[in-house]
């Protein structure tokens, strides 16, 4: 985020476990978590929060109170949106999706220990996330459409103007098209996220919508899971071979990147 143009360039970053911070993003993280598992149970999907937490520490910088003050750093909001982000996701995707599988698999007895395990698997999880963050395995500067969306709301927010009224006139835009049910999710998506990402999504849905009229169901055999798998296999070969490969200082920390592989 632009430090020089919001005001903050020269104060201390916000501390995530000071007071005024953690008593919120702990209360925003609750609801974060009671929203994933809800969506994720009765329609099977989880929603990006992000937004919903930014909006809601701006929303608290505006009352005339002292205690409210640190929200107006843009920091602060932006520790905020990551709390509940990471709530909604984790208790969505970490914990109770893999509960589903001891139930498929008619196996009840091992739904506690499943539990525990996926407990212990979202900690490692999470430290590795924020251990790898900003290194050559995951740069801090590639382009996520949520993360740009709640990063450009904050700042329009806090510069005011015209990108505060655009941001006004978008939600507007998007509150209606959802209400007649008109996809304005994925078209705001679409004008943020990268063209090959969504050329594949794309591609995708064409081809799911064919052979569904088709009376071909692609889930039935397994050709989605096993195109996940390959790509997951991929993904796992490119950080093992960033992990063993010796580095030639361009990657360290005085380099393009805050941390290293070394470090991590």
């Amino acid at each position: 985020m632009n430090e020089q143009n919001n005001g903050t360039q020269g104060q201390k970053h916000p501390l995530a476990l000071s007071p005024a911070i953690l008593i919120l993003n702990i209360i925003l993280a609750v609801l974060g978590a009671i929203i994933g598992m809800e969506l994720i149970v009765r329609v099977g999907i989880s929603t990006n929060t992000s937004i919903v937490g930014a909006l809601f520490a701006i929303i608290l910088s505006r009352i005339p109170l002292a205690i409210f003050k640190k929200y107006k750093n843009i920091h602060s909001q932006n520790l905020v949106q990551t709390s509940i982000s990471g709530a909604t996701f984790s208790a969505a995707n970490s914990l109770i999706l893999p509960i589903g599988i001891p139930y498929l698999m008619g196996e009840i007895q091992l739904v506690v220990p499943m539990l525990v395990g996926v407990l212990l698997a979202t900690i490692i999880d999470a430290t590795i996330l924020y251990k790898t963050f900003d290194t050559p395995m995951f740069p801090a500067d590639e382009p996520w459409p949520s993360g740009i969306a709640a990063a450009e709301t904050i700042l329009a927010v806090v510069n005011k103007g015209k990108k505060a009224m655009l941001l006004i006139v978008g939600m507007g835009i998007g509150i209606v098209g959802k209400a007649l049910g008109i996809p304005t999710d994925l078209l705001g998506v679409t004008w943020i996220g990268d063209m090959w990402a969504l050329g594949a999504f794309g591609v995708g849905a064409l081809v799911i919508g064919i052979s569904n009229d088709n009376q071909f169901n692609m889930s039935q055999y397994y050709v989605p899971h096993g195109i996940m798998i390959g790509a997951g296999l991929v993904a796992l070969i490119q950080v093992g071979i960033m992990l063993f490969k010796k580095e030639d200082g361009k990657n360290s920390v005085a380099g393009k990147f805050t941390s290293s592989i070394a470090d991590m």
